[in-house]
Protein backbone atom coordinates (compact mmCIF):
# COMPACT_ATOMS: atom_id res chain seq x y z
CA UNK A 1 0.00 0.00 0.00
CA UNK A 2 1.52 3.69 -0.67
CA UNK A 3 0.21 6.17 1.26
CA UNK A 4 0.57 9.88 -0.12
CA UNK A 5 2.26 12.08 2.14
CA UNK A 6 0.02 15.23 1.31
CA UNK A 7 -3.58 16.34 1.05
CA UNK A 8 -3.61 16.89 -2.88
CA UNK A 9 -6.54 15.57 -4.25
CA UNK A 10 -5.51 13.79 -7.28
CA UNK A 11 -8.18 12.53 -9.85
CA UNK A 12 -7.82 10.46 -12.61
CA UNK A 13 -9.78 11.13 -16.04
CA UNK A 14 -10.57 7.88 -17.62
CA UNK A 15 -12.78 5.99 -19.89
CA UNK A 16 -11.39 2.82 -22.18
CA UNK A 17 -13.17 4.21 -24.98
CA UNK A 18 -12.01 6.77 -26.80
CA UNK A 19 -13.71 10.77 -27.95
CA UNK A 20 -15.68 10.14 -25.18
CA UNK A 21 -14.40 13.78 -23.49
CA UNK A 22 -11.42 13.32 -21.09
CA UNK A 23 -9.06 15.91 -22.79
CA UNK A 24 -12.26 18.23 -22.41
CA UNK A 25 -13.10 17.47 -19.18
CA UNK A 26 -9.19 17.35 -18.22
CA UNK A 27 -8.26 20.95 -19.23
CA UNK A 28 -11.84 22.99 -18.35
CA UNK A 29 -12.50 21.37 -15.11
CA UNK A 30 -8.80 22.18 -14.22
CA UNK A 31 -9.07 25.61 -14.99
CA UNK A 32 -12.59 26.16 -13.66
CA UNK A 33 -11.57 24.52 -10.15
CA UNK A 34 -9.37 27.76 -10.32
CA UNK A 35 -12.27 29.17 -8.92
CA UNK A 36 -11.88 27.10 -5.88
CA UNK A 37 -8.38 26.25 -5.44
CA UNK A 38 -4.67 28.27 -5.75
CA UNK A 39 -2.95 25.46 -7.51
CA UNK A 40 -4.12 23.03 -10.31
CA UNK A 41 -2.07 20.73 -11.66
CA UNK A 42 -2.88 18.78 -14.94
CA UNK A 43 -0.75 15.91 -15.60
CA UNK A 44 -1.31 14.58 -19.72
CA UNK A 45 -0.78 10.69 -19.79
CA UNK A 46 -1.68 10.14 -23.14
CA UNK A 47 0.72 9.86 -25.71
CA UNK A 48 -1.26 11.65 -28.23
CA UNK A 49 -0.71 14.78 -26.39
CA UNK A 50 -3.94 16.38 -27.03
CA UNK A 51 -4.46 17.80 -23.47
CA UNK A 52 -0.63 19.22 -23.90
CA UNK A 53 -1.34 20.52 -26.70
CA UNK A 54 -4.64 22.23 -26.04
CA UNK A 55 -2.51 23.83 -22.89
CA UNK A 56 1.53 24.56 -24.22
CA UNK A 57 2.48 26.10 -27.51
CA UNK A 58 6.07 25.08 -26.99
CA UNK A 59 6.12 21.37 -25.78
CA UNK A 60 9.28 20.82 -28.31
CA UNK A 61 11.27 23.46 -26.10
CA UNK A 62 11.15 21.68 -22.76
CA UNK A 63 14.27 20.28 -21.04
CA UNK A 64 12.73 16.90 -19.85
CA UNK A 65 9.77 15.50 -20.96
CA UNK A 66 7.61 12.14 -19.56
CA UNK A 67 9.53 9.59 -20.61
CA UNK A 68 12.70 10.86 -19.69
CA UNK A 69 11.27 10.95 -15.94
CA UNK A 70 9.61 7.82 -16.05
CA UNK A 71 13.12 6.06 -17.16
CA UNK A 72 14.85 8.17 -14.34
CA UNK A 73 11.99 6.98 -11.75
CA UNK A 74 11.90 3.60 -12.63
CA UNK A 75 15.64 2.84 -13.16
CA UNK A 76 16.10 4.94 -9.58
CA UNK A 77 15.76 5.11 -5.79
CA UNK A 78 13.69 7.76 -5.65
CA UNK A 79 13.35 7.96 -1.60
CA UNK A 80 17.44 8.35 -1.95
CA UNK A 81 18.08 12.31 -1.24
CA UNK A 82 20.09 13.23 -4.01
CA UNK A 83 17.85 11.30 -6.32
CA UNK A 84 15.07 13.10 -5.14
CA UNK A 85 16.81 16.14 -5.82
CA UNK A 86 17.58 15.52 -8.88
CA UNK A 87 13.98 14.40 -9.96
CA UNK A 88 12.50 17.26 -8.35
CA UNK A 89 14.86 19.43 -10.70
CA UNK A 90 13.46 17.14 -13.86
CA UNK A 91 10.31 17.76 -12.98
CA UNK A 92 10.89 21.45 -12.49
CA UNK A 93 11.90 21.24 -16.03
CA UNK A 94 9.46 19.60 -17.72
CA UNK A 95 6.45 21.19 -16.50
CA UNK A 96 4.73 24.55 -18.06
CA UNK A 97 3.06 26.90 -15.47
CA UNK A 98 0.60 29.52 -16.36
CA UNK A 99 -0.96 32.35 -13.70
CA UNK A 100 -4.62 33.08 -13.69
CA UNK A 101 -5.64 36.41 -11.39
CA UNK A 102 -2.40 35.23 -8.94
CA UNK A 103 -3.37 31.57 -8.89
CA UNK A 104 -1.11 29.11 -10.68
CA UNK A 105 -2.39 26.14 -13.18
CA UNK A 106 0.56 23.98 -14.55
CA UNK A 107 0.85 20.95 -17.04
CA UNK A 108 3.11 17.85 -17.14
CA UNK A 109 3.26 17.15 -20.71
CA UNK A 110 3.04 13.98 -22.43
CA UNK A 111 5.16 12.99 -25.66
CA UNK A 112 4.78 10.98 -28.70
CA UNK A 113 7.54 8.42 -27.36
CA UNK A 114 5.29 7.84 -23.79
CA UNK A 115 3.86 4.86 -25.40
CA UNK A 116 7.38 2.95 -26.28
CA UNK A 117 8.48 3.86 -23.29
CA UNK A 118 5.32 2.17 -21.58
CA UNK A 119 6.04 -1.07 -23.57
CA UNK A 120 10.09 -1.14 -22.19
CA UNK A 121 8.64 -0.64 -18.53
CA UNK A 122 5.82 -3.42 -18.75
CA UNK A 123 8.64 -6.33 -18.34
CA UNK A 124 8.60 -5.06 -14.82
CA UNK A 125 5.39 -3.93 -15.08
CA UNK A 126 4.77 -4.28 -10.78
CA UNK A 127 7.77 -2.63 -9.87
CA UNK A 128 6.91 0.46 -12.69
CA UNK A 129 3.60 0.85 -11.51
CA UNK A 130 4.47 1.11 -8.18
CA UNK A 131 7.66 3.41 -8.88
CA UNK A 132 5.49 5.70 -11.04
CA UNK A 133 2.49 5.70 -8.78
CA UNK A 134 5.25 7.34 -6.25
CA UNK A 135 6.33 9.57 -9.06
CA UNK A 136 2.94 11.29 -9.83
CA UNK A 137 2.39 11.79 -5.47
CA UNK A 138 5.66 13.93 -6.11
CA UNK A 139 4.38 15.66 -9.05
CA UNK A 140 1.03 16.49 -7.35
CA UNK A 141 3.02 17.57 -4.25
CA UNK A 142 2.25 21.63 -3.21
CA UNK A 143 -0.82 21.69 -5.16
CA UNK A 144 -4.59 21.75 -4.21
CA UNK A 145 -5.93 19.42 -6.72
CA UNK A 146 -4.42 17.45 -10.01
CA UNK A 147 -5.89 15.89 -12.84
CA UNK A 148 -4.85 13.08 -14.61
CA UNK A 149 -6.10 12.87 -18.78
CA UNK A 150 -5.16 9.13 -19.20
CA UNK A 151 -5.15 7.12 -22.49
CA UNK A 152 -8.03 5.36 -24.24
CA UNK A 153 -7.00 2.04 -23.00
CA UNK A 154 -6.57 -0.12 -19.38
CA UNK A 155 -2.58 -0.62 -20.41
CA UNK A 156 -0.53 0.10 -17.75
CA UNK A 157 -0.46 3.86 -18.05
CA UNK A 158 -4.17 4.02 -17.53
CA UNK A 159 -4.02 1.42 -14.04
CA UNK A 160 -0.99 3.18 -12.98
CA UNK A 161 -2.98 6.56 -13.24
CA UNK A 162 -5.71 5.31 -11.38
CA UNK A 163 -3.98 3.69 -8.42
CA UNK A 164 -2.69 6.95 -7.74
CA UNK A 165 -5.41 8.91 -7.87
CA UNK A 166 -8.05 9.22 -4.59
CA UNK A 167 -11.07 10.01 -7.60
CA UNK A 168 -11.78 8.52 -10.97
CA UNK A 169 -13.92 10.94 -13.16
CA UNK A 170 -15.27 8.67 -15.85
CA UNK A 171 -16.67 10.62 -19.20
CA UNK A 172 -19.26 9.10 -21.19
CA UNK A 173 -20.05 10.11 -24.82
CA UNK A 174 -23.01 9.39 -26.98
CA UNK A 175 -22.05 5.89 -28.08
CA UNK A 176 -23.21 2.38 -26.44
CA UNK A 177 -19.24 1.46 -25.99
CA UNK A 178 -18.62 4.47 -24.08
CA UNK A 179 -20.83 2.95 -21.25
CA UNK A 180 -18.70 -0.71 -21.85
CA UNK A 181 -15.23 1.83 -21.40
CA UNK A 182 -16.50 3.20 -18.55
CA UNK A 183 -17.19 -0.55 -16.58
CA UNK A 184 -14.01 -1.56 -17.57
CA UNK A 185 -12.70 0.70 -15.44
CA UNK A 186 -14.98 0.14 -12.58
CA UNK A 187 -14.99 -3.26 -12.93
CA UNK A 188 -11.24 -4.04 -14.23
CA UNK A 189 -8.75 -1.60 -13.27
CA UNK A 190 -10.47 0.19 -9.94
CA UNK A 191 -10.79 -3.73 -7.87
CA UNK A 192 -7.00 -4.12 -8.21
CA UNK A 193 -6.34 -0.07 -7.34
CA UNK A 194 -8.41 -0.28 -4.41
CA UNK A 195 -6.81 -3.60 -3.76
CA UNK A 196 -2.99 -2.79 -4.06
CA UNK A 197 -2.79 0.96 -3.58
CA UNK A 198 -5.42 2.78 -2.50
CA UNK A 199 -8.48 1.10 -1.27
CA UNK A 200 -10.38 5.01 -0.48
CA UNK A 201 -10.57 5.22 -3.59
CA UNK A 202 -13.94 6.22 -5.70
CA UNK A 203 -15.67 7.06 -8.51
CA UNK A 204 -16.39 10.70 -8.37
CA UNK A 205 -19.26 10.88 -11.09
CA UNK A 206 -19.71 10.33 -14.85
CA UNK A 207 -20.04 13.41 -16.50
CA UNK A 208 -22.14 12.92 -19.98
CA UNK A 209 -20.24 14.75 -22.84
CA UNK A 210 -21.26 15.56 -26.21
CA UNK A 211 -24.74 15.34 -25.86
CA UNK A 212 -27.07 16.07 -28.31
CA UNK A 213 -31.18 16.11 -29.47
CA UNK A 214 -31.17 12.87 -30.79
CA UNK A 215 -33.01 10.21 -28.65
CA UNK A 216 -29.53 8.28 -28.43
CA UNK A 217 -28.36 10.79 -26.21
CA UNK A 218 -31.42 10.10 -23.76
CA UNK A 219 -30.59 5.86 -24.54
CA UNK A 220 -26.93 6.62 -23.33
CA UNK A 221 -28.28 8.46 -20.29
CA UNK A 222 -30.32 6.04 -19.43
CA UNK A 223 -28.03 3.34 -19.97
CA UNK A 224 -25.69 5.02 -17.58
CA UNK A 225 -27.96 5.55 -14.99
CA UNK A 226 -28.85 1.72 -15.29
CA UNK A 227 -25.00 1.06 -14.50
CA UNK A 228 -24.07 3.92 -12.00
CA UNK A 229 -27.14 5.40 -10.28
CA UNK A 230 -26.73 8.67 -8.36
CA UNK A 231 -23.18 8.49 -10.28
CA UNK A 232 -24.06 10.33 -12.96
CA UNK A 233 -23.92 13.84 -12.86
CA UNK A 234 -27.05 15.88 -13.40
CA UNK A 235 -24.90 18.66 -15.10
CA UNK A 236 -24.30 17.49 -18.73
CA UNK A 237 -21.48 18.74 -21.55
CA UNK A 238 -23.61 19.40 -24.56
CA UNK A 239 -21.69 18.63 -28.10
CA UNK A 240 -20.49 21.97 -30.20
CA UNK A 241 -18.12 23.37 -32.52
CA UNK A 242 -16.89 25.42 -29.41
CA UNK A 243 -14.66 23.24 -28.22
CA UNK A 244 -12.75 22.45 -31.34
CA UNK A 245 -11.96 26.72 -31.58
CA UNK A 246 -11.22 26.58 -28.25
CA UNK A 247 -8.19 24.13 -28.93
CA UNK A 248 -7.20 26.09 -32.03
CA UNK A 249 -6.96 29.22 -29.33
CA UNK A 250 -5.66 27.13 -26.85
CA UNK A 251 -7.67 28.82 -24.66
CA UNK A 252 -10.11 27.03 -21.62
CA UNK A 253 -13.63 27.73 -22.01
CA UNK A 254 -13.08 29.24 -18.60
CA UNK A 255 -10.96 31.89 -20.49
CA UNK A 256 -13.20 32.55 -23.56
CA UNK A 257 -16.51 32.84 -21.32
CA UNK A 258 -17.20 36.73 -21.92
CA UNK A 259 -17.71 35.58 -25.90
CA UNK A 260 -21.76 35.59 -26.70
CA UNK A 261 -20.54 32.01 -28.51
CA UNK A 262 -19.02 30.74 -25.72
CA UNK A 263 -22.10 31.41 -23.24
CA UNK A 264 -23.43 27.88 -23.21
CA UNK A 265 -20.69 25.70 -22.75
CA UNK A 266 -19.52 28.07 -20.04
CA UNK A 267 -22.88 27.65 -18.20
CA UNK A 268 -22.51 23.99 -18.44
CA UNK A 269 -19.34 23.83 -16.84
CA UNK A 270 -19.90 26.40 -14.25
CA UNK A 271 -22.73 24.14 -13.37
CA UNK A 272 -20.55 20.50 -13.66
CA UNK A 273 -17.68 22.02 -11.89
CA UNK A 274 -20.23 22.98 -8.97
CA UNK A 275 -21.90 19.46 -9.27
CA UNK A 276 -18.40 18.55 -8.77
CA UNK A 277 -16.75 20.62 -5.96
CA UNK A 278 -20.28 19.88 -4.02
CA UNK A 279 -19.25 15.95 -4.01
CA UNK A 280 -15.53 16.59 -3.29
CA UNK A 281 -16.61 18.42 -0.22
CA UNK A 282 -18.86 16.25 0.70
CA UNK A 283 -16.54 13.33 0.63
CA UNK A 284 -14.51 15.74 2.45
CA UNK A 285 -16.10 16.03 5.46
CA UNK A 286 -17.02 19.71 3.91
CA UNK A 287 -13.49 20.58 3.22
CA UNK A 288 -12.78 20.37 -0.46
Amino acid sequence: MIVKNHETIIVAVANHKGGVGKTLCSVNLAHYMLDHYQKVLVIDFDSQRNTSKWMCKHLDKLAFKMPDIFKFCVQHDINEPDTKEQLKTMIQSAKVISFENKKEISLMPSSLKLDVVSMELTVNDDLARFKIVKLIHAMAEGYDMVFIDTPPSIDMLTRTAISAADYILIPVGIDPDAIEGALDIKNIIMPKAKEYFNPNLKIIGIVISGRDRYNLSKAIEQMAVEQFGNLVFRSQISKTNRVGEAKTLQKSIRDLSSNKNFEKIHKEFLQLSSEFIKRIKKDNGGRA
